[in-house]
């Protein structure tokens, strides 16, 4: 299989996964895209969580975007791994 059919097969399971899956297996699976492409399928899917199931947030804390905080965290944190670690 060729990286642009992973890519688009792991984004569209990633946003399917945002619909119909546990938020651990959309975690997994975001982990998988980072750690393989650039990710900024994650940071979109992060939004849509947010948008979608976004509520007073964990532990009843008021922290609005959660999903999608955690998305930019880590999408720049793989970034820079792999920067400065990997390539």
């Amino acid at each position: 299989m060729n990286p642009r059919a992973i890519r688009i097969t792991l984004g569209i399971l990633l946003f399917a996964s945002v619909l119909y899956f546990p938020w651990y297996v959309t975690l997994l699976i975001a982990l998988i895209i980072v750690a393989r492409t650039s990710g900024y399928e994650v940071l979109i899917a992060g939004l849509c969580v947010d948008l979608l199931y976004g509520d007073r947030g964990i532990w009843g804390l008021e922290v609005p975007f959660l999903a999608t905080g955690t998305a930019v965290i880590l999408f720049f944190a793989a970034h820079f791994i792999k920067k400065n670690f990997i390539r």
